[in-house]
């Protein structure tokens, strides 16, 4: 055992010791210790050897007798509760750049996992609550689609329900849903009247032309079964709002950088970051909490990777106020988790990250498409936990 006079850590490793002998293929975790016996004389008497440079102690352990011993500690009556472990299904996605409005057909999964993200990229909180709009002659489109999406994409959480859409008489049944879903929702004058905050994802079958309707549309895509579009109502016209843009300087406190700008803003401007590399979660996720605290706090948020055209459609862009908005090769889109397809390629290389800073159980892994630097450093990291 390693001795750095460090006792938790020491008495720790005693401990881990017991447990890499045991049988258990999982998670075994500490019941309870019969006596713990500490001679700090002997203990500092005891024989020290060297392995791979770091100063260790031999310990034993006696299985018949229930005990172990290193230096000066002996621990008796260890015992050990077996968690067992749930299987788990593999979920393989990657996460990469998707336009908004991309060329080419896509299958209507992805399309809802792209669309579900803006939506929760947009919300206040982590939850997407959806009430997907059904008639008699209709099957539930998305039902079984939306199951799957809850258990794959953890990055949010998500609420499904159904609504007739003949039940729909006024706003209080879909007015605390975050999304509308449908058939030719967008052509009806239903949802048009009664829809007011809400994104609408919906399948369009006709020649729906959105420009001579009173949406806006954020994204869409061509499938298979239809035209999949995100869209959503303007916001009602107010007092002119000014726009304020920002480029987020390097190596800042990024929380502390946005309250300073904020609070020299003048009530009618809108702050819009301007950065030229793809957004961290840490970095999103501080402008989710801005938004969301106050209703007072607009901000957007604008990635560029290469210099920005004349004819790039900023006015438009802003006009869907979305949280985060990345302009690349051309086109506006953002980084978006999509299912992995069989003839894709796992990627070598990942960044450990978070989607909320300071929660652990926001950890995501993420795809770096740029070589690691050679000014890297490489490391070792091993994690040791005492139980109590």
């Amino acid at each position: 055992m390693i001795w750095n006079r460090n006792w938790v850590t020491f008495l720790d490793s005693l401990l881990q010791l017991n447990i890499l002998g045991r049988t258990h293929n999982g998670i075994s975790k500490l019941k309870y210790m019969r006596s713990i016996l500490i001679d700090t004389r002997s203990h500092e008497s005891v024989k020290l050897v060297k392995a791979d440079g770091q100063t260790c102690i031999e310990a034993q352990i006696y299985s018949l007798q229930d005990v172990t011993r290193c230096g000066g500690v002996s621990l008796q009556g260890i015992k050990f509760d077996d968690i067992s472990q749930f299987p788990r299904s593999t979920i393989t996605m990657k996460r990469e750049f998707i336009a908004h409005k991309p060329i080419g057909s896509f299958g209507v999964k992805t399309g809802i996992y792209v669309f579900l993200q803006i939506v929760a990229e947009n919300c206040l909180d982590r939850h997407v609550d959806v009430i997907e709009l059904v008639d008699d002659h209709n099957e539930q489109t998305f039902g079984n689609l939306l199951e799957t999406v809850a258990k794959e994409l953890t990055t949010f959480s998500l609420d499904h329900k159904y609504t007739a859409i003949e039940n729909v008489v006024d706003g209080s049944t879909i007015k605390h849903c975050d999304v509308l879903m449908g058939n030719n929702l967008l052509s009806g004058k239903k949802v048009q009247q009664l829809a007011h905050k809400q994104f609408i994802i919906s399948i369009e079958k006709s020649d729906t032309t959105i420009i001579n309707l009173p949406y806006i549309e954020v994204s869409a895509m061509e499938t298979p079964i239809g035209r999949l579009v995100l869209a959503r109502l303007p916001t009602p016209e107010g007092a002119p709002e000014h726009n304020f843009f920002v480029s987020i300087p390097k190596d800042v406190a990024l929380e502390l950088f946005l309250e300073r700008t904020m609070h020299n803003l003048l009530p009618m401007q809108r702050l819009i970051l301007i950065d030229d590399a793809a957004p961290s979660g840490e970095l999103v996720a501080l402008i989710r909490k801005w938004r969301s605290e106050q209703e007072t706090n607009n901000l957007n948020l604008i990635i560029m990777n290469n210099q920005m055209e004349i004819d790039c459609n900023l006015h438009e862009q802003l006009r869907k106020n979305l949280a985060v908005n990345m302009y690349k090769n051309g086109c506006w889109g953002s980084e978006y988790y999509i299912p992995l397809n069989d003839n894709d390629m796992i990627c070598q290389q990942v960044r450990l990250g978070s989607t909320v800073p300071g929660d652990l159980e926001a950890l995501t892994w993420m795809e770096i498409s740029e070589p690691i630097s050679s000014k890297n450093v490489k490391v070792m990291f091993g994690h040791r936990e005492l139980l109590t």
